[in-house]
């Protein structure tokens, strides 16, 4: 049999020839090209091996749908080990700014202290020089630090008293810091007297 372009049917020419015979027998040659191969084997011999394995009762739906089964177990492990840790370790999920905030505050505590004691040393060698306004400022500088730091506030009360006794000014202030001292006992009464003499 030729090509299905050049199909000769006998007796049939010219205006007679029927176009629906032509079709059919082209498409007969075409069905027999499909189903055989030159090799003489059947269609879907020389398909691919995957193609072939599905053919094989449903392996890769079974396959697939172990997969996706393995998967979602992981998947639940996971779930559960991450909340596992959650429930036993808060600590580990504790923002590290809360975790930091104990050491930062015991380092600003002793930061505190240092400037404090550092006020109060500076105010009191300042006393000992005679610069009464600048002792006064340290001793001012302690107390913003520690509003009822015992020393600064003797100091500063010192300060004040030596102010009045000698330019007469501040006398005020320096009864109330007295009466402050009296109040929190910071000082017993006879250095309190003794800091009141000239």
């Amino acid at each position: 049999m030729g090509s299905p372009g050049h199909i000769k049917i006998p007796g049939r020419f010219g205006k007679e020839f029927k176009p629906r015979r032509a079709f059919t027998e082209m498409n007969e040659y075409y069905r027999k090209k499909i189903s055989t191969r030159p090799t003489g084997k059947k269609a879907g011999a020389n398909r691919r091996p995957e193609h072939k394995r599905r053919d094989i009762f449903g392996k890769d739906l079974l396959e697939d749908v172990l997969v996706k089964a393995i998967g979602l177990f992981l998947a639940f492990l996971l779930v559960v080990l991450i909340i596992t840790i959650v429930k036993t370790q808060p600590v580990l999920f504790v923002p590290a700014a809360e975790r930091m905030l104990p050491k930062i505050e015991e380092r600003s505590k002793a930061e505190k202290d240092n400037a404090y004691e550092m006020y109060v040393q500076s105010g009191k060698n300042y006393i000992r020089g005679g610069y009464l306004d600048r002792a006064q400022v340290e001793f001012t500088n302690a107390l913003s630090i520690y509003i009822y730091g015992q020393s600064a506030r003797i100091g500063l009360t010192q300060v004040l008293l030596k102010k009045c006794q000698t330019t007469g000014t501040l006398c005020e202030e320096a009864e109330e810091h007295l009466i402050f001292l009296r109040e929190m006992k910071y000082i017993s009464e006879t250095e309190l007297n003794d800091m009141i003499k000239p």
